[in-house]
């Protein structure tokens, strides 16, 4: 076959044997050189076509999973309201009164902690309540009056006896007081005591959120027994007077910012209105609004 193949080419072309011969070794890889490329460009793109493809029903599922979460949480339709107790409500039951679904875990974990709703108004202390939610629930809370609320608190493996829990004051109560909530121990009621003497005591429940290591679910359950006095005075530092190591040891004024202060009154003379802070530069609003109330200015 290669040597009529040989011949035909020796004829028609005119060439000698041996270019004849490299001919036939040099055609089928010439012709290999030619398909191979257009054969592969097929394959691939349709490979590739099919990965997008692949890719794109992944996405497609993916966003009707996120889809299917969203509106797992988020109420659906009209809310058909029940009255609730939030010490014995279920989870479910807290859901189908349109409370989010990190609102009703809370309250229940609250609840597990030992934490219990003496009244309605108790609910809005639940850390992330707000107001139009609560304004929205207020009249389908149903809480059953109780003489006393009580917990007990475990000891090797048995309940001790049934013990009351005794409202107080968090600006006067020693630590003793702090200890009687479930979760506060010797070491964070010590905490407590000895950040709001540094502070000059509590003007707001939510500086609680700053004692470090007090759980969100903890200060509530100190909330729901401890207040702040309506007639609560702080104790304050005077900006005219004391030295830049007495202002540093306030939890919320540092050294830097101290030393500002008391620079500035030896440039300028002694304040005569706490306003005139807010020409340091180091001292910004949000800062200028937590320590405000702890200032006086003194001769």
């Amino acid at each position: 076959m290669i040597k009529i193949i040989r011949y035909w080419i020796i004829k028609t072309i005119g060439i000698s044997k041996g270019e004849a011969n490299a001919l036939i070794i040099l055609a089928p890889v010439l012709l290999t050189i030619i398909i191979l490329p257009r054969y592969f460009h097929r394959y691939y793109t349709s490979t590739y076509s099919n990965q997008l493809s692949d890719q794109l029903i992944l996405d497609s599922l993916v966003a009707q999973i996120e889809s299917n979460k969203k509106k797992a949480e988020a109420p659906t339709g009209i809310i058909h309201y029940k009255k609730f107790d939030p010490n014995t409500a279920s989870f479910d039951l807290l859901k189908s009164n349109g409370i989010p679904v990190h609102l009703a875990q809370r309250i229940i974990s609250y609840r597990e902690k030992g934490g219990q709703f003496r009244k309605k108004e108790d609910l809005i202390k639940i850390y992330g309540m707000n107001d139009e939610l609560y304004a929205t629930l207020s009249p389908h809370i149903s809480i059953p009056p109780t003489k006393t609320y009580v917990k007990t608190k475990p000891s090797n493996h048995e309940f001790k006896k049934k013990h009351i829990i005794t409202a107080f004051d968090i600006n006067t109560a020693d630590t003793s007081a702090f200890k009687q909530i479930r979760g506060v121990g010797t070491t964070l009621s010590n905490r407590i005591v000895k950040f709001r003497d540094q502070l000059g005591g509590f003007i707001s429940t939510n500086q609680l959120n700053q004692v470090y290591g007090l759980e969100p679910e903890v200060i509530d359950s100190i909330l729901s027994y401890g207040s702040i006095s309506s007639d609560f005075t702080p104790m304050q530092v005077n900006i005219n007077t004391d030295t830049i190591r007495h202002l540093s040891q306030h939890p919320f004024i540092n050294y830097r910012l101290a030393k500002a202060v008391v620079n500035y009154r030896r440039q300028h003379g002694k304040f005569k209105e706490l306003d005139q802070l807010k020409k340091i530069h180091l001292l910004d609003d949000s800062t200028y609004n937590k320590i405000q109330p702890y200032l006086i200015i003194g001769k």
